[in-house]
This record gives C-alpha cells, structure tokens and sequence, in this order.
C-alpha cells in the first residue's frame, strides 16, 4: 500500500477510517456500515481511501451517541440526520414573493430547489 499525505490544517485536521474506529470505539467493519447508512461522510479521497474532518466525526459521535441513548436505531438516525442536512438549504425569499405566505402567524418557507 501507497504512503498517502494529506494537507490538513489547524481546524480541519483530516483522518482516516481507521481513526473514527478509535474515536467511535467500533470497528472497521462497523464504521464501514455507519459509511453506508450515511452517517459519516468522507470529505476527501485519495486514491482508494477515504479522509474525514476530525471536527465533524467528533460531532457526528456525540449525535449518535445521544440519539441511540434515546432509543432510536442507526437507520433512523441516518434518517434524521439527512432531514437536518435538507433543513439546512431552506431559504427565505422576499416578502412580496408569491411562494413567502403568513398563517397563523408562521412563515412558511420555500426549500432551496437548486
């Protein structure tokens, strides 16, 4: 196997699947699976492996951890995880904009079609 290097900075520092094993205490294997449900996702790939930002999998750890405490299963929280993601590209459009409406006191917005 290649000697691969990454450039990685400061804020991002970049690791391999082999540390979000360690840092999730599972195995390769489980991490492989966690890949597939889509609840880790590499951010960069060289060659035929696979490189994740530190910051996010520490984040994704503690989501995942709090959420099967609460008794949900990996594919549900794979589940919540993409709605969160979808959530994110809502956006406002101006008020006179014929999509924007009021009720009840709640906008209701339009999602990002892009």
């Amino acid at each position: 196997m290649e000697n691969v290097q990454v450039k990685e900075t400061a804020d991002n520092e970049l690791i391999s699947l082999y540390d979000v094993s360690r840092i999730f205490d599972r195995s390769i294997d489980a991490m492989r699976k966690y890949r597939s449900l889509r609840l880790i996702e590499p951010c960069k790939r060289v060659g035929r492996k696979d490189f994740y930002k530190k910051k996010d999998i520490i984040y994704k750890k503690y989501l995942i951890d709090t959420k099967t405490r609460e008794g949900k299963k990996l594919h549900e929280i794979a589940e919540d995880l993409r709605e969160s993601d979808e959530a994110l590209d809502i956006v406002v459009e101006p008020a006179n904009s014929k999509t924007m409406k009021l009720k009840h006191n709640v906008i209701i917005l339009k999602h990002n079609t892009k």
